[in-house]
């Protein structure tokens, strides 16, 4: 029992108070490191992890900044040709004649004059050409050198059918372009 009662006095002793408490401390400060190399982990972990997003975000800022720019660039060359169709429209007010004057007058006469002389004097020269060539010089062709010859005129009279037609149905300043209604588009 005396070693009963020792062992007693011993765990009741300051001294061992003291040593037990000591290394009970150990342990504590051990688990506290322990916890704070863990949440530094997770802090470093979630640094990476914000990091990581704010990557990912500025990738795809970059893209839709790409894509603003591109858009930017497209509306701009549109407003671009919107204001140069604009200038030439008012271009074409500008030099459109007032009704009544003279100068109408003459710009209504200069068409028809120019492709009546355009045609006579064309027709003129071809006329005098072939028969220069076939009359005084006698040229003579075989069968594919007329069949070229007679090619080369067709293509020359619609050249000039189609030169007399566009100048006399195209666009003219202040006129209006033709449009299609809705009901017909629909059809």
């Amino acid at each position: 029992m005396t070693i009963l009662l020792g062992l007693i006095k011993l765990l009741g002793s300051a001294g061992f108070g003291t040593i037990f408490g000591g290394v009970m401390g150990l342990f504590n400060r051990k688990a506290d490191l322990d916890v704070k190399r863990l949440e530094r982990e997770e802090a470093k972990d979630h640094m990476a992890h914000e990091l990581a997003m704010r990557d990912k975000d500025a990738a795809i800022m970059a893209q839709e900044w790409a894509a603003r720019t591109k858009v930017a660039e497209v509306e701009g060359a549109a407003r671009a040709e919107v204001a140069g169709f604009d200038a030439l429209a008012k271009s074409y007010e500008f030099a459109q004649p007032e009704k009544g004057t003279r100068m109408a007058a003459f710009s209504s006469f200069v068409r028809p004059f120019i492709s009546l002389g355009y045609w006579l004097i064309t027709s003129a020269g071809s006329a005098w050409i072939l028969y220069y060539a076939f009359y005084v010089a006698q040229v003579k062709l075989d069968n594919t050198q007329l069949s070229e010859l007679v090619m080369y005129v067709i293509s020359w009279v619609a050249f000039m059918g189609g030169s007399t037609i566009g100048w006399w149905f195209a666009m003219r300043p202040g006129s209006k372009m033709p449009t299609v209604s809705t009901q017909q588009r629909g059809q």
